[in-house]
């Protein structure tokens, strides 16, 4: 496609403009589908549900020692299963 023809989106057009209600969420239920390297064969989704989130983080937290005078440089890429929990999670 031409640069020309390349759509423009404006900040303004993607914003929520209407109230939202809390989804219910259960543990089980689908929080992420994260694609693995294919490191012996072809990439896999993953399926990561909200409770296998719950558990990296407070595992994070109780293993770090994480408190609230802590600071944190993130550095680590959002593509990393590491670097997307952290990033995502450290101020919870």
């Amino acid at each position: 496609i031409p640069i020309k023809d390349v759509p423009i989106c404006l900040l303004q057009d993607v914003l929520w403009q209407g109230s939202m209600e809390a989804a219910e969420i259960h543990d089980e239920d689908l929080a992420f589908l994260l694609y693995t390297s294919g490191t012996t064969g072809e990439p896999k989704g993953a399926c990561i549900t909200h409770k296998n989130v719950e558990a990296t983080v407070e595992a994070l937290f109780e293993s770090w020692a994480w408190g609230s005078d802590d600071r944190m440089l993130h550095v680590l890429p959002l593509f990393h299963i590491h670097g997307l929990f952290v990033g995502f999670f450290w101020d919870l």
